[in-house]
């Protein structure tokens, strides 16, 4: 699964192909990507890098 961002592409993986994916920003330029309610990673706007949260 892949969702454009600013006219660029970031892959989020295969295992989310058909999944309802929602982003919520968390600071200025961070996002939490969730799955329902479970977030599963952020997503830096600006480096477009996408890291798993720190649980």
């Amino acid at each position: 699964m892949a969702v454009c961002w600013w006219q660029h592409v970031v892959f989020l993986g295969r295992a989310l192909a058909g999944h309802n994916v929602g982003f919520e920003e968390i600071a200025d330029g961070v996002w939490a990507i969730q799955v329902g309610l479970q977030p599963i990673a952020h997503f830096d706007a600006r480096t477009r890098h996408v890291s798993a949260p720190p649980w």
